[in-house]
C-alpha cells in the first residue's frame, strides 16, 4: 500500500533581497570597495549565519540589510520594496539587528533620577 502523498510545501516569500549591491568608501584613488556585486535572497523566517575573517564585510552587510547603510549601487528590498522607501518607524517594526558589541553614548548621565525619564525618548 502506497503512503498518502504529502502536499508540496509552500515556497517561502523572500523577505530580504540584495540585488547587485556594491558599497565602497572614499573617492578616486582612495576608494576602497567593501562589497562588490552582492546578490542574496533570505526567505521569510529563514535563519542565516555570516562567516568570514575580520574586515570581510559581515557587519557592513548587516548594516545594509537593516537600512543603516545605503549601497552605492544596487538595491536592498524588504518584501519587494526598497528599504529606502520605508520610514524609520515602519522599518524598525520589520527589522531588528542585535550587534555583537554596542555602545550607546547619551548626552547626559542617567544616574540622576530626573534624567532617567529622558532616556526612553532619546534617539541618536
Amino acid at each position: 500500500m502506497k503512503a498518502p502523498s504529502q502536499p508540496e510545501p509552500a515556497i517561502e516569500q523572500t523577505a530580504i533581497e540584495l540585488a547587485g549591491v556594491n558599497l565602497s568608501l572614499g573617492q578616486g584613488a582612495a576608494r576602497v570597495h567593501i562589497l562588490k556585486g552582492i546578490d542574496l535572497n533570505i526567505g521569510s523566517g529563514e535563519a542565516i549565519g555570516l562567516v568570514g575573517p575580520s574586515g570581510s564585510g559581515k557587519s557592513t552587510l548587516l548594516r545594509l540589510m537593516s537600512g543603516v547603510a545605503r549601497p552605492r549601487t544596487g538595491q536592498v528590498l524588504l518584501s519587494g520594496q526598497n528599504l529606502q522607501t520605508y520610514d524609520r518607524e515602519a522599518l524598525a517594526r520589520q527589522i531588528a539587528v542585535v550587534p555583537q558589541e554596542s555602545r550607546i553614548e547619551l548626552p547626559f548621565s542617567a544616574q540622576r533620577p530626573e534624567r532617567r525619564e529622558h532616556c526612553r525618548h532619546y534617539r541618536p
